[in-house]
């Protein structure tokens, strides 16, 4: 269920480990979220929320993670890309428009 996932991306600026946390009614599947939302071509892990290491947020920027095997990577129509999500098709596959 999307409600107990979480996806972990690197932060491209900072180096720090980002948690996005989805939705549960949005619609969307986790990996649609984690398409769109992680920054184009930054890989992410899609992990169960009792799976997380730190509880206590405190220590967040002590939180590593290995994405050398991803579950897969931000995709350019979603956050730092060139293209908007204005809705999906009936396969899952999004329909794109070009910023501008």
């Amino acid at each position: 269920m999307i409600e107990n996932k979480l996806i972990l991306h690197p932060n491209p600026e900072t180096g720090n480990i980002v948690i996005c946390i989805p939705v549960p009614d949005c619609g969307l599947t986790i990996e649609q979220i984690a398409a769109k939302d992680v920054p184009y071509g930054q890989p992410y892990l899609i992990i169960d929320r009792e799976d997380l290491p730190i509880r206590d947020t405190t220590f967040m920027a002590a939180l590593e993670g290995d994405f050398s095997q991803p579950h897969g990577e931000g995709q350019n129509w979603g956050t730092g890309s060139m293209y908007d999500v204005v809705g999906w098709n009936n396969d899952g596959t999004p329909k794109i428009q070009s910023k501008g």
